[in-house]
């Protein structure tokens, strides 16, 4: 198999694994779109742009991210699986009922043009 370098917005909405949470359409330029539900994903109504929410969106995103590439890597083998998208790590403490979590997301940049991003495998 080849390795694989990225995620399809297909797998990204099969992650979020609700309905509505990721549209893929065609704006009236003819340019394809790709439009995030904050309020599937956050699970919560969020209906002004003032409303907060963006740390919480940001993490449940990277977490599906996480899940489409391990779905997507079950079939690789070392080597051609991505690694874009390491596990969130939870350190510390829990204080006030929350720990603290960090996640990442890796890539790789082509140098010459910057224009080719693609994540790293392992």
């Amino acid at each position: 198999m080849a390795a694989i370098t990225d995620l399809t917005f297909a797998q990204l909405s099969d992650a979020l694994g609700t309905t509505g949470a990721v549209y893929v359409g065609e704006d009236t330029l003819g340019n394809i779109t790709v439009q995030l539900s904050v309020s599937v994903i956050n699970d919560e109504n969020v209906n002004n742009p003032t409303n907060t929410g963006v740390v919480k969106f940001l993490t449940r995103l990277r977490e599906a991210c996480h899940k489409a590439q391990e779905t997507a890597n079950q079939a690789q083998v070392d080597g051609e699986k991505l690694n874009a998208f390491p596990a969130a790590i939870s350190t510390g403490a829990v204080v006030d009922g929350f720990v603290q979590q960090s996640g990442a997301i890796q890539s790789k940049i082509a140098v010459a043009t910057a224009t080719q991003i693609v994540g790293p495998n392992n």
